[in-house]
């Protein structure tokens, strides 16, 4: 994920080391296809139990599915290996006819020396507009980064996709469209030449598109999966006392949809005393303390239906004790295809100012400080953007966790390590913490 990040940062930088051409920008545009591929990869191998020799019991849209994200590793580093055996080909003088230098100005003719180093640094920090660029561009990394580095995650809670689908929907809607914003504006720029003041006033134009769009996809949202533990108002005494008697281990995180509505963290939790395997990845846990028999939830109700257990003859459902099956309650939302038509649109014009930003500093810098000033920006990104933004956003979306699963293993617990990964968030929370820091 944090490729994308890397393609931001040095966009601008190779945009000028290779030419000054806009025509370039297309291919700038191309080197996005990277990180896209990469999440396409990670949908492809979280679909991959993290043993694949193991049979888990239960498939990829299980809530407690871990998936193989070590094979993105060993795909790539195979990738590299074969690659750079194609380096060995290269002669090691390449035979061509000498080019005539360029001819130069006497005023052109001089060497850099250490001696400038200190008075070009200077000459940068003095120049006002490029400093403004500087902070701006810190500005606009800190929240792509955050972007692309939780993304899947937001997509998984936010609007209950798979993993893979996850993966697959930031790659696509989010990175690769980021490509073709770079290239389109390469080309209008090319062919319209616009002035320098509209160029600013577009890269300005750009950000504030994408400020209020992030404020617009604050309220786009699935429903609050309730959960009988987290939801206001129903938590109390009379919902502990059912399953006090069953000793749950709270820190394992195995939901449950109750025919009440509402997921359980566990079928412990629920109350739940027997259970019947229904196939290899489904269980129907009864007799539970904890569910109103009397409810009927949309959920539970089509999963008997599904499973003919209206007239089973285990007498499951005629007990004064509710009923779940497996999984989270609340089914597909479909405002993620709203979310991912705003988003893509605010990525394709949020990257349409990248071409202009880099025009604007090759502008107001001395010839033979470009290459400095691209510097000085990098610099600045790396320290006051990449450093700050990974634990910022992390703190933010560690905020919006209300649940955790077991440690790892029993050594973390010796070393008092946090109880493992968040299993359940406030979404809400989430999406408020996750999109406002945007």
């Amino acid at each position: 994920m944090h490729f994308s990040c890397t393609i931001i940062l040095k966009v601008r930088y190779f945009w000028y080391l290779l030419t000054i051409c806009l025509s370039s920008a297309i291919t700038i545009g191309i080197r996005v296809i990277g990180p896209a591929l990469g999440f396409l990869l990670g949908a492809f191998c979280t679909r991959i139990y993290v043993n694949p020799l193991g049979d888990p019991g239960f498939d990829f849209n299980d809530p407690k599915w871990v998936g193989a994200w070590w094979l993105g590793m060993v795909f790539i580093a195979g990738f590299v290996v074969l690659l750079s055996t194609l380096m060995f080909f290269f002669p090691r003088q390449i035979k061509q006819e000498p080019l005539p230098p360029p001819p130069m100005k006497s005023k052109d003719r001089r060497e850099p020396f250490f001696k400038d180093f200190f008075a070009t640094i200077k000459r940068q920090l003095t120049n006002d507009i490029l400093m403004w660029r500087t902070a701006s561009s810190v500005l606009h990394l800190m929240p792509i980064s955050g972007v692309y580095s939780f993304l899947p995650k937001y997509l998984e809670k936010q609007f209950r996709l798979p993993t893979h689908d996850a993966n697959i929907v930031s790659g696509l809607g989010g990175i690769l469209v980021m490509g073709l914003g770079i290239i389109t504006s390469g080309v209008v720029i090319l062919k319209l030449v616009p002035s320098a003041r509209r160029v600013a006033a577009w890269t300005a134009a750009t950000a504030a598109i994408y400020s209020a769009g992030m404020v617009v996809l604050m309220f786009v949202s699935c429903p609050e999966k309730s959960y009988r533990f987290f939801t206001p108002g129903l938590v109390g005494d009379s919902v502990l006392k059912c399953s006090s008697d069953c000793h749950c281990d709270n820190t394992t995180f195995n939901p449950v949809c109750g025919q009440d509505a509402f997921t359980y963290l566990s079928p412990c939790q629920a109350g739940c005393m027997e259970s019947k395997q229904l196939d290899n990845s489904t269980w129907l846990y009864y007799n539970c303390s904890c569910i109103d028999s009397n409810s009927r939830g949309v959920r539970a109700m089509s999963f008997l239906d599904s499973y003919h257990l209206y007239n089973t003859s285990d007498d499951i459902l005629s007990g004064p004790e509710g009923f779940a099956v497996t999984g989270e309650c609340g089914g597909p939302c479909n405002q993620i295809y709203i979310f991912i038509a705003i988003f893509a649109a605010i990525m394709f014009v949020h990257a349409s100012g990248e071409v202009g930003a880099v025009l604007l500093i090759i502008r107001c810098t001395d010839k033979h400080d470009k290459a400095m000033a691209m510097g000085v920006i990098q610099f600045a990104i790396g320290v006051f953007g990449n450093v700050p933004c990974p634990i910022v956003f992390g703190a933010a979306v560690d905020a919006a966790c209300r649940a955790r699963d077991a440690a790892c293993d029993a050594l973390g617990a010796t070393l008092g390590a946090t109880p493992g990964a968040c299993a359940h968030y406030d979404a809400d929370a989430f999406r408020y913490f996750y999109l406002g820091k945007r």
